[in-house]
């Protein structure tokens, strides 16, 4: 059982917190570091597009000038991911990690914040035009497909949105199954990656998780600290029918307070007893740590965020030690 960490953290982008970071995590043994992601995660996947011209930005809000082009220069979006390991490879953390995690966001989520026309809701975004999105997904897996080539072996799609697109019998927007597979599957099936991953926070229903099952990827990646329901609507069954593995999420991202060794460890226990030891690949946060930063002061937000990791590093440990696994 490995641990990572979805890839935010409340710090400012700077090198010298990239930095920061890296040397925390790696101290603290988290098994695949994610570069940290010191950017809005959407304006970090989108700035290529805003630079080149097919959009602009206004009041905040990202609106589409001429049309996506899927092979647009992404160096931009790379930067941290670049100065991650450049800067482990000087520290020679390379050989103390299993390996490097890189997300990148996805298009259903990336055309939910391009605005085509007025309004203020998801239906006056690029999600409701389903070739953007295919061009986006096209983009997307050209810049995952750069993470590989820089040395990252574990990619995550976040998809958030997907929450709320796919519903418990009705998927929004005039998509279907087929369709949301077809789109996300021209990313994974192109992917070289040793572990490819989607993650959807919040409660998820069984016909999402059904479709994120039927994906060429090896991992779905979801929150039950904050969401125990998905305790029971996510199946032992499911998982192995598809055989997919679990990152399972173990911490909150929405509060300050620091978990008790002995609530994290109780629940990883609960998921192993419900799905299978071999089913659980990671323990993770549930989220990304950058809502943290709204809560107090960025230094403080930070702090618990490390000592959050500090915590689920140990309650991994004492799961192994229980179930006389690896240390």
């Amino acid at each position: 059982m490995f641990t990572t960490y979805i890839g935010s953290f409340p710090l400012s982008f700077s090198q010298e917190n990239v930095r920061r970071v890296i040397d925390d995590v790696v101290n603290i043994g988290i098994d695949y570091p994610n570069y940290p992601q010191l950017r809005d995660f959407i304006e970090q996947f989108l700035e290529p597009h805003l630079m080149a011209g097919s959009l602009i930005k206004e009041e905040g809000q990202f609106r589409l000038r001429r049309v996506i082009d899927a092979k647009v220069d992404h160096s931009v979006s790379l930067t941290e991911a670049r100065m991650t390991l450049e800067y482990a490879r000087k520290k020679n953390y390379m050989e103390k990690v299993r390996g490097w995690r890189a997300c990148v966001t996805g298009p259903f989520t990336l055309s939910s914040q391009i605005y085509v026309r007025e309004g203020s809701g998801l239906e006056a975004t690029a999600i409701t035009d389903h070739e953007i999105v295919k061009t986006l997904a096209e983009y997307v897996g050209e810049v995952a497909k750069s993470m590989v080539r820089m040395g990252y072996t574990y990619i995550c799609i976040d998809e958030p949105i997907l929450g709320l697109i796919v519903g418990k019998r009705v998927i929004f927007y005039g998509y279907k199954v087929e369709e949301i597979v077809e789109i996300l599957s021209t990313i994974f099936k192109r992917l070289e990656a040793k572990t490819r991953s989607i993650h959807v926070c919040g409660r998820v229903s069984p016909l999402l998780v059904e479709t994120l099952a039927s994906l060429p990827l090896e991992v779905l990646d979801h929150e039950f600290a904050g969401s125990p329901a998905n305790l029971e609507i996510i199946s032992r069954e499911v998982l192995e029918r598809y055989d997919k593995m679990l990152a399972f999420g173990c911490i909150s991202t929405k509060r300050l307070k620091v978990e008790e060794l002995n609530d994290v460890v109780r629940l990883i226990l609960k998921a192993i007893e419900r799905y299978g030891y071999e089913r659980i690949f990671v323990v993770k946060p549930d989220c990304g740590f950058r809502g943290l930063r709204g809560l107090t002061t960025e230094e403080e937000a930070y702090k618990a965020s490390i000592e959050k990791l500090r915590v689920l590093k140990r309650a991994a440990s004492e799961v192994e030690a229980r179930l006389g696994h690896r240390a």
